[in-house]
């Protein structure tokens, strides 16, 4: 085993140089996939070395939590380039237990102890039953954040769009990774015997392994410049489906949905009976080359700059003018206006006005 977790250290090192000189973008992906492989290197260098030291167990759940926290910000990324707000607050909540488990193993350094002669194995004594417990939350928020993400990719499933196909072929590979991190959790706190420490380090080296190979054939798409999942719908192979006025001028357009606060895909999609949600997406990247989110932000923004041209409104407030261009609250307006307009609404203001 000793030979497998050198193999492992010196591939480690290959991958990561491999990262750095290969990987261009995006560059996320780069910076979070550096920090796994950071990580894999040292889980492995300390059950290689079996080292019993309390400097390792107080810095163990800050790596994993270092590991965990970029693997769910990859997958969450890829899928819609921004955190949703649940997996924002997994990663805080997570962060708080991390900070009180280390607070407690730092304070009570004997409510552990040793039944392997290794590190990875190290107990927590019956005593102290409550440390186990916020382990195990933190284990089990990380996974099924993870579990949740890579089904998401599973739904989308579209086999016209080699791309999306490839990608979604890499993310399944980490449904292994989630099954063998069960078997891990149930090894490290059912350790007392040797069938228990050998499954351990097995699930270990069979991780490793399987994150060192992902990261070196990582899907084509992952290099293109301002990489979206979204926009490799326009990659597919063929669509019938096209725009008319009864799915999208008439109710978005004329009837300006876009200034309903509460617009998005998935309600328009309902609300106009649109068939093929997917095909839909397609066909506004095509026709608008934007996503229907970013559309729905556009025309907002050019209905603000017309109701600050219109003398009728040269009275109200930002925020008053904001919300009637389907903004929740200026501070929601200030992105999207940066993006397709430039500048800021105040300055545009003071400049109708003068």
């Amino acid at each position: 085993m000793n030979y497998l977790f050198f193999s492992i250290l010196f591939n480690c090192v290959f991958v990561f140089i491999h990262i750095l000189l290969k990987f261009k973008r995006p560059l996320f992906f780069k910076f979070n996939s550096l920090s796994i492989i950071s990580f894999i290197f040292i889980i492995n260098y300390i059950s290689l070395t079996k080292s019993e030291s309390t400097y390792w167990i107080l810095l163990l759940p800050i790596l994993n939590y270092i590991a965990w926290g970029n693997l769910i910000c990859i997958l969450n990324t890829l899928l819609n380039d921004k955190l949703f707000k649940w997996a924002k607050n997994i990663l805080i909540l997570n962060l708080v237990l991390v900070i009180v488990y280390t607070y407690f193993i730092y304070s009570i350094p004997y409510a552990y102890e040793y039944k392997n002669s290794n590190i990875l194995t190290f107990n927590i004594i019956d005593k102290y039953w409550y440390l186990n417990f916020v382990r195990i939350l933190i284990k089990l928020n990380f996974i099924f954040s993870a579990l949740f993400l890579i089904t998401q990719f599973k739904i989308d499933y579209n086999n016209q769009n080699s791309y999306k196909v490839q990608i979604k072929n890499w993310v399944s590979l980490f449904y292994i990774v989630l099954f063998l991190n069960f078997i891990m959790i149930a090894c490290i706190f059912y350790n007392n015997n040797l069938y228990s420490y050998i499954l351990l380090q097995c699930s270990l080296v069979i991780i490793s392994i399987i994150i060192l190979t992902s990261f070196i054939y990582k899907p084509v798409a992952f290099s293109f410049i301002r990489f979206n999942y979204y926009k490799l719908s326009t990659f597919n192979k063929s669509s019938n489906f096209t725009l008319t006025d009864d799915n999208f001028t008439i109710p978005f357009l004329n009837n300006f949905y876009y200034l309903n606060v509460e617009a998005n895909l998935d309600k328009y999609f309902i609300d106009n009976n649109i068939a093929d949600k997917d095909e839909f997406s397609d066909a506004i990247l095509k026709n608008y080359n934007m996503t229907f989110n970013n559309l729905i932000n556009k025309y907002r923004v050019d209905y603000f700059l017309s109701l600050v041209q219109s003398k009728k409104y040269s009275n109200y407030s930002i925020n008053a003018l904001a919300q009637m261009a389907g903004f929740t609250s200026r501070h929601h307006l200030y992105k999207p206006f940066k993006r397709f307009h430039g500048g800021t609404p105040s300055d545009y203001i003071y400049y109708v006005l003068n």
